[in-house]
């Protein structure tokens, strides 16, 4: 079990909007609304997107040992990279 948590800024609407269809396609179940639980077979995770801060935390509730937390975190980050606008990527 882990709980590490991360807090990801610039996650304005139409990229949390983006994250969460992105982890849709792969095999997440994703709640409606701005806070949950996102999970897949082997990686639960607590979510909480704050619309006026434009930020999202994220909690890894469960994952399997031979995942680490940074695998995850890099996972997210780079799944918010792919979800943010065109003129915000570098």
């Amino acid at each position: 079990m882990s709980s590490e948590s991360a807090l990801f800024p610039h996650v304005d609407a139409a990229v949390f909007r983006s994250l969460k269809k992105n982890l849709t396609a792969l095999g997440y179940h994703v709640p409606a609304g701005n806070s949950g639980e996102f999970k897949s077979q082997l990686v639960t995770l607590d979510f909480a997107w704050d619309e006026a801060a434009s930020s999202l935390a994220i909690t890894i509730k469960e994952k399997p040992s031979f995942i680490s937390n940074g695998a995850i975190i890099w996972k997210i980050q780079e799944a918010l990279k792919t979800a943010a606008p065109e003129s915000d990527k570098d």
